[in-house]
């Protein structure tokens, strides 16, 4: 199963930005849209830890710049691990955090 586990432990493949960014999908961004209760124009993504086109949230989101600025592929890489920036986004996405717990673990 395809993975791209990003800065926070946001698994890029399961987003549906991303995936209708990837695919070309309108249909998926406007259900997408809808559902967010957000502009169709706005939901382009090429994953956060790219160059690329960002969803407005990770152009300004402060575990992105972060990681970025440390040179981390994830925060599970940090030696403050885990820190305040996350706790947040970790108790609404409890998955994060496992992504990043299991990552943590191949690196001891």
């Amino acid at each position: 199963m395809e993975q791209n586990i990003v800065y926070c432990g946001l698994d890029c493949v399961k987003c549906p930005i991303y995936i209708a960014t990837k695919n070309n999908d309108e249909e998926l961004r406007k259900k997408t849209a809808q559902e967010w209760g957000m502009e169709v124009e706005t939901l382009y993504c090429n994953m956060c830890d790219s160059n690329g086109t960002l969803f407005s949230w990770c152009a300004k989101c402060p575990i992105r710049a972060c990681a970025r600025e440390r040179g981390f592929k994830t925060c599970a890489e940090c030696p403050d691990y885990p820190c305040e920036k996350l706790a947040e986004p970790h108790e609404k996405y409890p998955e994060q955090k496992r992504n990043l717990d299991a990552i943590r673990e191949t690196l001891s």
